[in-house]
């Protein structure tokens, strides 16, 4: 698993320190019995740090999207290997970007 911050030129700084709106996470799996697959995922903060109080510890209610590992490339700058971009569940599927409300809303194929 990799996650990490998505930073934009214009989240929000609060002593210097950028308060970034979403995070991303590409999970790589390979299971004895089938091939290699990925999955790429941003979790949303947005809401919770629109109007925050930076003097005061929000904790709330995240929004999660499953998403395609080329747009958390082109979100982050960062390249994967050609391996996990093939094995990528969103691009061999052609699944979009969709919030996850639960468990079940994860689509592997």
């Amino acid at each position: 698993m990799f996650t990490g911050p998505v930073f934009r030129d214009d989240d929000l700084v609060h002593r210097q320190i950028r308060i970034p709106r979403e995070y991303w996470k590409v999970v790589v799996v390979r299971t004895r019995e089938g091939p290699l697959a990925s999955s790429g995922y941003l979790v949303s903060q947005a809401d919770l740090v629109r109007n925050i109080d930076f003097e005061e510890y929000p904790v709330g209610a995240y929004r999660t999207f499953q998403t395609s590992v080329a747009r958390i490339e082109a979100l982050t700058r960062l390249q994967f290997s050609d391996n996990v971009r093939q094995a990528d569940v969103a691009r061999i599927a052609g699944i979009g970007e969709h919030e996850l409300n639960w468990f079940n809303d994860i689509r592997l194929g």
